[in-house]
C-alpha cells in the first residue's frame, strides 16, 4: 500500500474511532439490508453482540472475534464459493486485525497469517 493510502486509512479509523459502536451497528445493519443472505456468514455469539449493540472494534479484538481463518464462525469455502459463482474474478482481501492477548507473542501471530494463506492457496483464492 502506497504511503498516501495507508495514511487515508489511519485517517479514517481515527475519524470513525469516537462513534465505534455506532459506526459497527449501522454498518452491519446496511449489510444485511443489501443482501441479508450475508447474515449466515457471520453467525455465533460475539458477532450477533457487535451487530445488535455495536460493541465496537476494541471490543470486538479483546472477545478474540479475528481468530485464524477456518477456526471461526464464517464459513470460508463458501464465501469462496459465492464469490466464484456471481462471477468476481478480481483481487480477494482478507483482513485479520488482531490483538495481541496476553501470553501470545509476535511469531504466534505471524503463524496465523501464514496458515490463513496456506489455507486460501488450498482453497483457490
Amino acid at each position: 500500500m502506497i504511503p498516501e493510502r495507508r495514511q487515508l486509512v489511519i485517517d479514517s479509523w481515527k475519524a470513525l474511532s469516537p462513534n465505534g459502536r455506532e459506526v459497527g451497528a449501522m454498518f452491519y445493519r446496511r449489510l444485511f439490508e443489501i443482501d441479508p443472505t450475508l447474515r449466515v456468514l457471520f453467525d455465533g455469539a460475539v458477532m450477533e453482540q457487535i451487530r445488535t449493540t455495536g460493541l465496537g472494534l476494541r471490543e470486538a479484538w479483546r472477545r478474540g472475534v479475528f481468530c485464524r481463518l477456518g477456526e471461526g464462525s464464517v464459513d470460508m469455502p463458501a464465501v469462496l464459493e459465492r464469490l466464484r459463482g456471481s462471477g468476481y474474478g478480481s483481487w480477494l482481501v482478507v483482513e485479520q486485525d488482531r490483538f495481541i492477548q496476553p501470553g501470545q507473542t509476535l511469531d504466534m501471530v505471524a503463524d496465523d497469517q501464514a496458515h490463513n494463506r496456506a489455507l486460501l492457496r488450498e482453497l483457490g483464492a
